[in-house]
């Protein structure tokens, strides 16, 4: 490949990891926002019912931050952070195929329960 092409791609990568960092950055601000605005403020919450604007934080923090190490490591081109940032990519995405799943099967057992024959005595 020659240089042109590897900058376009550089720049490219830069560019679309910012955009990523700012949608992160996005997201904590109205998680923040909705926190102080809403009636469910606290951060300590039990695992159900996960507060939406505790969650908006959590992930919009993770987000911010991996994408940050991405451009990061796209800007100095060094290897090993570039490694560390696909590796938490694929992590990111394994955990949320896995709470896709889990959501996936507490809303059929909830739809499972609900809509029981017998009436309740």
């Amino acid at each position: 490949m020659n240089r042109s092409c590897v900058n376009c791609l550089k720049s490219l990568v830069l560019s679309l990891n910012f955009l990523c960092w700012l949608c992160g950055a996005f997201v904590v601000a109205f998680g923040e926002f909705q926190m102080i605005n809403s009636k469910f403020a606290s951060l300590i919450t039990s695992f159900w019912p996960i507060y939406p604007a505790n969650t908006l934080v959590v992930t919009g923090t993770i987000v911010t931050c991996v994408c940050y190490l991405g451009m990061l490591g796209g800007m100095k081109e060094n290897r090993c952070m570039l490694i560390s940032f696909f590796v938490l990519l694929f992590v990111l995405m394994l955990v949320e195929l896995a709470m896709a799943c889990v959501f996936l099967v507490y809303s059929r057992k909830r739809e499972f329960v609900s809509h029981s024959p017998h009436p309740p005595a």
